[in-house]
């Protein structure tokens, strides 16, 4: 599925489980990107 819905205060993108958004690349170790909802 290439579609993702952001829900949350909060949402990561990056190479660990823990992201929202997993990248399956073994070159990025962590959080690359943090959206954040300010309303």
């Amino acid at each position: 599925n290439p579609h993702v819905s952001l829900c949350g205060s909060v949402f990561t993108i990056g190479g660990t489980r823990s992201c929202n958004l997993s990248l399956r690349d073994p070159s990025i170790s962590s959080v690359v990107c943090k959206i954040k909802l300010l309303q």
